[in-house]
């Protein structure tokens, strides 16, 4: 059963702090040893003194320290068992999914011998540790974090990324409105330098699943954050997925096209190498570079989270009829994926088109215009003006 991810309108920043049973400036747990920073980063002792300098806590969106990255990119992990129901252990597959796909980090179930690990519990909050420990760590996924966006940006900190709003150069993009901030909260906003910051020289972004929303930490409702460019307002902490940026700053991170012979500088634009040793632009959130057949298209979006794990596994081919309504970026079946350039022979474009001809998608209203493009040869559409009538 294709599990439905229920919408929302909040930030994931909203998701954290309603997710905490309370909320202190700086927690330290003397259980452990660890701190609380920006209300789901927990850092270890030596993660702290580390990063702090002249009584001020100098954060990174992406640790310099290599070690701290996960080696060879493979993340064991285990979920606390009996804890997670089949509908968020289908989100937190689903978030695993997208970094299976976007990047070159590889999820794997632990095992015994794994002394290095995640263990996704439901703990107090949202909330993570920071990169890779020696030692073992924890994802805390109490009940209302169980989203897949929240995830994904659970596991980015798990990964080494921290908080987009915390780059130096956050200055030229947003005003932090501190009569806004609670002032026990303020310390979130200090701004920090180049020193102690490693952004791969990737621009700054709105779009960023590491985002936090416009009423971060917020006394009174008003917004803490404004953005520079007006249209991105009501856009950040909204992110459902990884964006381009995201996605390459991860690939960076992990030296994913290290071993191409393809380089950084031979992509066009913000084109970086990922790890089929292509060249990959901005896209849906990605693409090939030169790739013409896909576009963004405004009303052709995924309805719902998990939209690219169901593509995953071949649920475009199994129930058509949900997925093409509510997954059809994921099965590639916007009306942009159509080749602009006429197809010279009769074939189908996707594999998918001999079963959606059988259920009789080839003159349905709302898919004609894509089957025609797409699957003139499931469809027996090869002579013109079959379509037309």
């Amino acid at each position: 059963m294709i599990y439905k991810e229920e919408e929302s309108t909040q930030t994931n920043d909203d998701v954290i702090v309603l997710s905490q049973e309370e909320s202190e400036e700086t927690s330290f747990f003397s259980t452990n040893d660890t701190l609380m920073i920006e209300m789901d980063m927990r850092l270890t002792k030596q993660q702290w003194e580390r990063m702090e300098e002249s009584g001020k806590v100098k954060k990174r969106k992406a640790l310099r320290d290599v070690a701290k990255y996960w080696t060879n990119g493979v993340v064991p992990y285990e979920l606390q068992p009996g804890t997670f129901t089949s509908s968020d252990a289908a989100q937190i597959r689903a978030a695993i999914a997208d970094y299976h796909s976007l990047t070159c980090i590889k999820f794997r179930r632990a095992n015994g011998n794994d002394r290095r690990k995640i263990r996704i519990t439901s703990g107090q909050g949202c909330w993570s540790n920071i990169g890779m420990l020696s030692r073992g760590q924890q994802i805390s996924l109490a009940r209302g974090c169980r989203r897949k966006s929240t995830i994904l940006h659970e596991f980015g900190h798990a990964l080494g990324m921290f908080h987009e709003q915390s780059r130096p150069d956050r200055d030229s993009y947003i005003t932090i409105r501190f009569g806004n901030v609670l002032k026990s909260m303020a310390y979130n906003f200090n701004k920090h330098g180049n020193d102690r910051i490693n952004t791969y020289n990737v621009p700054y972004d709105y779009h960023s699943v590491m985002h936090y929303g416009q009423t971060a930490f917020s006394m009174n409702g008003k917004p803490t954050i404004i953005t520079k460019d007006k249209s991105k307002q009501y856009l950040i902490g909204t992110a459902k997925g990884l964006s381009f940026r995201d996605i390459k700053v991860l690939n960076l991170m992990y030296k994913c096209g290290a071993k191409c012979n393809l380089k950084a500088k031979d992509c066009p634009g913000e084109g970086f190498v990922g790890k089929n040793c292509k060249c990959l632009c901005p896209g849906s959130p990605i693409k090939i570079c030169g790739d013409t057949s896909v576009k963004p298209d405004k009303k052709c979006n995924d309805m719902h989270g998990s939209c690219s794990y169901w593509a995953a596994k071949g649920q475009c081919n199994k129930y058509p009829g949900f997925m093409l309504k509510n997954c059809r970026r994921s099965c590639k079946a916007c009306d942009s994926d159509a080749s602009p350039i006429p197809i010279p022979k009769c074939v189908d474009m996707n594999k998918y088109c001999p079963h959606w001809a059988r259920k009789k998608y080839c003159f349905h209203y709302r898919y004609k215009k894509y089957m025609k493009a797409n699957c003139k040869k499931s469809c027996r559409m090869c002579v013109r003006g079959k379509f037309d009538k």
